[in-house]
């Protein structure tokens, strides 16, 4: 069906192009199955960070709200947690970050090449372009008709078909950019969230440390009243 305008467009040149827009197809696909898993997974994050943060707060109980999700966000949050019981907050923020950018990194697999088949389409194309407008030249001064419309053929079709591979690549690259950097944003909104919320839980529980300290116990609040009472007992009964 398509052989015939291989044929005409030249083979030398549209053979690139159509192997270049079988790989980019497969990494297109491959990024929509990796974007609808994400967005299956994430159905459930506005519930499960609802949990995490409720009050009273526990870390055993937040740590538990994230063991079934596999949302990178919460996947996240939950890394942030787990390092957080063992180091400090900065520590744990740090890591925590580290792993957020892993998670980014794997929502750009295959965007790099994508951008590459995208400018080599554009360049594949224009080099057609450029070779079938030059063997049309050369068709005019021989006088060939044949020659011409051959020419023309292969300008226009290899241009045709570099338009077509520049765009089926370059606008699924600005979709899957879109995406991974909203997934940036949530991310990074996130942990700093958890951060901010980690850090009130702390001063809290400092807070409620330092009051019990400064306190006297109940104990010797009675006792010292008590003590007085009967040493002034014994004073009016005239007891040494």
């Amino acid at each position: 069906m398509f052989y015939p305008y291989l044929v005409n467009g030249g083979l030398v040149w549209m053979l690139p192009i159509v192997f270049l827009s079988f790989l980019g197809l497969s990494f297109v696909l491959e990024r929509l199955w990796y974007w609808i898993l994400y967005m299956i997974h994430a159905q459930e994050r506005k519930k499960t960070l609802g949990k995490i943060f409720q009050s009273p707060w526990q870390l055993s109980l937040a740590m538990d709200c994230c063991k079934q999700s596999k949302d990178n966000v919460v996947l996240t949050l939950r890394e942030f947690l787990l390092n957080y019981e063992n180091v400090s907050l900065p520590i744990a923020e740090r890591k925590a970050r580290l792993f957020a950018e892993s998670k980014l990194q794997e929502s750009k697999r295959f965007l790099y090449l994508l951008t590459v088949i995208a400018n080599i389409a554009g360049t594949l194309g224009l080099l057609g372009t450029v070779v079938g407008i030059s063997m049309i030249f050369k068709s005019l001064a021989q006088e060939d008709s044949k020659g011409v419309a051959l020419a023309l053929s292969t300008a226009v079709y290899t241009t045709v078909a570099g338009i077509l591979l520049f765009l089926s690549s370059y606008l699924p690259l600005f979709f899957f950019q879109t995406l991974s950097e909203n997934l940036e944003d949530a991310l990074d909104s996130n942990i700093q969230k958890l951060k901010d919320f980690l850090e009130v839980q702390e001063k809290s529980k400092m807070i409620f440390e330092e009051k019990n300290i400064s306190a006297p116990p109940k104990a010797d609040i009675l006792k010292e009243p008590q003590d007085t009472e009967v040493t002034q007992i014994k004073e009016d009964a005239g007891i040494s």
